[in-house]
């Protein structure tokens, strides 16, 4: 039988039920729960459509609904980051915009790119999720 996973699933299987392995190959237990994270689901329901670790090795997620969501390496939500104090910030991004890229850069600014009515745009954010209007045309630029 052969095995065909696409990167949605794989980012879903990640995203869910995450688990760090030391160079051993055994759990690493300083990592969320004894080596396993598993998404709290009563703060956000949404699917994960991009993931990447911050450079303090936080966890950083993009939902299907343009959300940032950041949690720290030990699975909780990273309360100083979002509008509510939860780890959710409401990045306002249109409806027809779908995330292909997450990234971090080296000053912990946030990078979102992806394609809406059929062209590509990056979107840039502050370490604490605010939109950064310096950037480009009010913190986005047209591909």
């Amino acid at each position: 039988m052969k095995l065909i996973f696409t990167f949605s699933s794989l980012i879903i299987f990640l995203f869910f039920n995450s688990i760090a392995v030391a160079q051993s190959g055994s759990l690493d237990p300083s990592f969320a729960d004894s080596g396993i994270f598993k998404f709290n689901t009563t703060l956000w329901n949404e699917r994960p459509d991009a993931f990447t670790l911050t450079p303090d090795g936080k966890l950083l997620f993009v939902d299907e609904q343009n959300n940032l969501i950041r949690y720290f390496a030990d699975g909780t939500p990273d309360t100083s980051f979002g509008e509510n104090g939860n780890g959710i910030e409401k990045t306002n991004l249109s409806q027809n915009f779908y995330t292909s890229a997450l990234a971090v850069d080296s000053t912990n600014r946030i990078l979102i790119a992806g394609i809406s009515m059929s062209k590509a745009f990056v979107h840039r954010f502050l370490e604490d999720g605010s939109k950064d209007l310096s950037f480009g045309d009010e913190g986005k630029v047209k591909l």
